[in-house]
């Protein structure tokens, strides 16, 4: 089944001929850290090579787990992404997913052909269950992948002029515009700690924030997970949570 699924990923890469798929794929379902991929690197695969392998983010999530992305991009097809999770340094979960470019403001989007390569339910069951305790959410397994899969930017001045704001941003301010404070709070309830960082921000700015609000952002800020910027044309500067809240206090 695990080969299916990656199969259904690389069918989209013209560059990998049949026998580059069966290599990247037993490549891929035998890594265990994250120096297993950090091996891809200048790595052939019959006709195609890895080129450039880049870590993009490495960042705190809850309950001593760790959110890896990378970005490949092989010698020829479009780019990739591993989402990965660890714990003691060790791959509890990690997927593939194909990005396409959507224009300068807004980095890029996960196509939804993401698959699993490795995959514990008992990861997902448990990391979900302690997550919607803390949160007093109810989040699921589809919710955990696309919002970790997709590179939220958390941005307000954007752009050479300082005047554009990233698309997720702008639908956070029109949520504060409406004053739809559940809206806000499902976002401080999320797995992907751009969107929480956004709720913080907005529900800051409406004020009156209730208690549980208030417990939430404190945790927030003591695991102080690094956050998606932007920096002028600069998209991706990785802030902690703690520094991108002060801003805005």
């Amino acid at each position: 089944m695990k080969t299916l699924y990656l199969y259904f990923v690389l069918a989209s890469l013209s560059a990998f001929s049949q026998s580059d798929k069966n290599e990247f794929t037993t490549y891929l379902e035998h890594i265990n850290t994250i120096e297993d991929i950090q091996n891809l690197k200048n790595k052939y695969f019959d006709s195609v090579k890895i080129l450039i392998l880049t870590k993009e983010i490495e960042r705190n999530l809850d309950f001593e787990y760790v959110h890896h992305r990378f970005l490949i991009l092989p010698t020829s097809g479009p780019e990739l992404r591993i989402n990965c999770i660890t714990k003691d340094s060790v791959i509890q979960v990690a997927w593939t997913s194909v990005f396409r470019h959507i224009g300068a403001f807004h980095a890029n989007r996960a196509l939804k052909n993401y698959q699993l390569f490795k995959h514990s339910p008992e990861f997902f069951t448990n990391y979900i269950m302690q997550h919607n305790n803390l949160y007093k959410s109810n989040l699921n397994k589809e919710d955990f992948i696309d919002q970790l899969t997709e590179e939220f930017v958390v941005g307000y001045s954007c752009g050479e002029t300082a005047l554009f704001t990233t698309p997720m941003t702008k639908k956070a301010q029109r949520y504060t515009h409406r004053r739809k404070k559940r809206k806000l709070r499902m976002l401080l309830k999320s797995f992907s700690p751009e969107l929480q960082m956004l709720g913080a921000i907005e529900l800051h700015k409406l004020g009156n924030l209730k208690a549980e609000d208030l417990t939430i952002i404190k945790h927030l800020k003591t695991r102080n997970s690094i956050i998606n910027t932007c920096a002028g044309d600069l998209y991706g500067i990785g802030e902690n949570f703690a520094t991108v809240l002060e801003k805005f206090n």
